[in-house]
């Protein structure tokens, strides 16, 4: 399934560990310089800038090499033919990323084996788009389909945007199959919305507690934050209201309501309590987040069909309100208090868990100098 070793992952992920024990002072420099001499870098990973370079310079190649392919056959002169092209130009160009991962000292995360692997998936699904016959718009089959090719390329390349991206064409789908299912479907939308984000929310929470599953870290990171908001948008009031009106063909005009509008504004303003009253007591950051994301969205839903003030004067008081909050806050849990605390743990950190990982550690570097 990976298209990388797994142990060039693990060293990856050790050396993401040691940094973090020494910026936290677990590790002292003397104990951290000697584990990094144990974990040399399994991977080519550049910086930000490089990486979108190389990036550039791929798209650059690629958009070459299909122009110069199309060239040579003319585009086989029919819709066929252009989806062929497309197909076999996206078979050639998906070698270009194996290569890359298949090297002594892999590209991760570089730029350039995404640029192919990107370039690749848009040919082949553009391709069998155009050799199936599907003209017009992007149907539920045809997007579940490509949801599994593209969720299955994130699961090889580790790619979190792929991630997104098959989590979007499964979106979709239940979208489209609720538009073109009448009233009663397009009623049930929301809460389909809902019920599948709640169960990839839970999913990705399961398996970022499995270790067998740690390679994939930051995809399950990823997809539980994002549906995390998808799933509030789904019962969201202005979300529901404006896209029954520009998508689903239902009318409302003014301050006319929707089936169940109070239902979904309850929704829109219980929510965010919620992400962030779990965030506080599981400590965890990313129903905290979320839920500061979605409270900024509720107090603009109530703002959009309600005129309180001014526009300016609104997000001024806004402004001066979250600065004034942030400060008690800042203030309250300059301690720690309920577990929480607004400083930056030195030393102690993580106690057993991470004495237990580093005497793991410590035996992977003696090993690895061993050999």
């Amino acid at each position: 399934m990976l298209a990388y070793r797994k142990s060039d992952l693990d060293a990856l992920a050790a050396i993401t560990a040691i940094r973090t024990w020494a910026d936290d002072g677990v590790l002292d420099a003397a104990t951290a310089e000697s584990l990094n001499l144990s974990f040399p870098p399994p991977f080519y990973s550049p910086n930000v800038f490089i990486r979108i370079g190389l990036f550039i310079f791929g798209a650059i190649c690629a958009l070459a090499a299909l122009g110069l392919l199309f060239l040579m056959t003319n585009g086989w002169n029919s819709g066929n033919g252009f989806g062929t092209t497309l197909m076999v130009f996206g078979a050639g160009l998906a070698a270009g990323p194996e290569m890359l991962a298949r090297r002594r000292k892999p590209f991760f995360r570089a730029g350039l084996e995404e640029a192919f692997t990107y370039g690749a998936l848009i040919s082949l699904l553009c391709g069998f788009w155009i050799l199936i016959g599907f003209h017009g718009d992007l149907h539920y089959p045809l997007a579940l389909f490509m949801g599994a090719i593209v969720s299955a390329a994130a699961l090889r390349y580790v790619d979190g945007l792929l991630a997104l991206a098959a989590a979007a064409f499964v979106f979709y789908a239940i979208f489209d199959l609720g538009s073109h299912g009448g009233d009663p479907a397009r009623t049930a939308l929301p809460f389909l919305i809902i019920a599948l984000s709640a169960a990839v929310v839970y999913s990705a929470g399961w398996a970022l507690s499995r270790p067998n599953l740690r390679y994939w870290h930051a995809l399950w990171t990823v997809l539980r934050f994002a549906t995390l908001m998808t799933g509030y948008a789904g019962g969201n009031y202005f979300v529901v209201k404006e896209a029954r009106q520009a998508f689903l063909g239902s009318s409302f005009r003014g301050e006319e309501g929707i089936p169940m509008g109070a239902a979904f504004y309850a929704f829109t303003f219980c929510v965010p309590v919620i992400y962030i009253a779990w965030g506080l007591v599981r400590k965890d950051r990313l129903f905290l987040r979320a839920g500061l994301l979605c409270l900024a969205l509720a107090v603009f839903t109530y703002k959009y069909y309600h005129h309180v003030m001014p526009m300016e004067t609104g997000l001024t008081l806004v402004g001066i309100i979250l600065i004034t909050v942030a400060w008690f806050v800042l203030r309250i849990f300059k301690t720690v208090r309920f577990g929480i605390t607004a400083e930056r743990q030195e030393g102690s950190g993580r106690g057993l868990l991470d004495a237990e990982s580093l005497a793991v550690l410590q035996s992977l570097a003696s090993k690895n100098t061993a050999s």
